[in-house]
Parts: C-alpha cells; sequence; structure tokens
C-alpha cells in the first residue's frame, strides 16, 4: 500500500512565510507562498476550505477581487454554511457589484460582461447589474440586448428612475424621438415619487 506523504509540514510552512509576508505589506508575494499550498493540497488530493479563504484574503489584500471571488466560491461549494465564508462571499459580491457598476460608466470594456457573468453564475446580481450590462451594451451599439435588460428592469421594478432614463436614451439612439420623451417622463414621475414622504394614517 502506498504511503501518502504528510504535507502538513510543507504547509504550514508555507503559510508561516505567507503571513511574513502579508505583514510587511508584500501581498503579492504572499499570494505566491499560499499558491504553492494549495498545490500540494492538489497534488494529493486535498481540498481544504481553510487554504482557500487564507488565499482569498490575500488575493483581496493584492486587489486581485475577481481571484479572491472564484476562490471563495469554491471554498462555498465545500462548506456552503461555514459564517467566515459566507461573510466574505456577500463582500466580495458587493465588491464586485461595484467594480461592474463603475466599469459600465467608461468607455465599453469586456469587464463588464465578464463581472456580470461572475455575479450571474451564483446568483448575485442586482438590478444595478442589469443596468450596467445595459448601459454596455447601449455603448458597444447593440440596442435590441440593451432594450431587453432594461424592459426587464421596468417591468419588474417600475420605480427605478435610472431604468427609465436609460431607456429614454435608447429610444433616442434608435430613432425613437417620442418614446424618448415619453420614457424620460416617467424617469421624471418616478424620481418624484421616490423624493416624495409619504403619509400613514
Amino acid at each position: 500500500m502506498k504511503r501518502v506523504p504528510d504535507i502538513t509540514p510543507m504547509v504550514n510552512q508555507l503559510l508561516e512565510a505567507a503571513a511574513k509576508e502579508y505583514g510587511e505589506q508584500h501581498f503579492e508575494r504572499a499570494v505566491v507562498k499560499v499558491e504553492s499550498a494549495l498545490a500540494l493540497a492538489r497534488r494529493e488530493g486535498v481540498r481544504s476550505v481553510s487554504l482557500l479563504q487564507t488565499q482569498a484574503h490575500y488575493l483581496a489584500a493584492a486587489k486581485q477581487y475577481e481571484a479572491s471571488f472564484e476562490l471563495i466560491c469554491d471554498a462555498a461549494t465545500i462548506d456552503p454554511v461555514n459564517p467566515n465564508v459566507c461573510d466574505r462571499f456577500i463582500e466580495l459580491s458587493r465588491r464586485l457589484r461595484a467594480m461592474l457598476e463603475e466599469a459600465s460608466r467608461g468607455e465599453p470594456s469586456e469587464t463588464v460582461p465578464r463581472l456580470y457573468t461572475m455575479l450571474s453564475t451564483v446568483g448575485e446580481t442586482d438590478t444595478s447589474s442589469h443596468l450596467a450590462l445595459a448601459r454596455h451594451h447601449c455603448a458597444k451599439g447593440d440596442f435590441a440586448a440593451a432594450v431587453t435588460l432594461v424592459d426587464a428592469v421596468t417591468r419588474l421594478q417600475p420605480a427605478v428612475s435610472e431604468a427609465w432614463a436609460l431607456r429614454a436614451t435608447l429610444a433616442e439612439r434608435m430613432g425613437d424621438l417620442e418614446g424618448s420623451k415619453r420614457f424620460s417622463m416617467r424617469s421624471a414621475e418616478a424620481r418624484t415619487q421616490l423624493s416624495t414622504p409619504q403619509t400613514h394614517a
């Protein structure tokens, strides 16, 4: 019977070295150390939530948020009720949604569909995510795809002023000036309703 080597001492040595690099704010070096530990574990068929969490933490410190998110999603498949994994998952999902929103307001970039796919695969897209992808499609000239997304938002959440404003922009870009005016009015109405204080009997 083949003896399985004990990788614990080597892994611990790598983690100690990584922690030292992290403490000195050498985040990229810490990532390299933990990647070596992960490689050892994978070679022996071990999937460690602890190692995945540690690497996700160091990757986030190095501002490699997408890679960090992928590892936390992997950890969640192993231990979906681990509170630390859940907290990190929520935190990184929020971070990626913010990155998606920001990227969609600049020049057209493949960052937008990539982040949208990452989030939607695990059910973490929201209204702002759909509108971000719609803005990307609009900027790329794919008006039909943008309209499909925005119309879905306005049907499900008609109080979202920004969705109507984007629909007005799309109508104008497509030459539908009457439609653009109509959607602009809906945007203004939604904005007014949002800012009007609610009274209760």
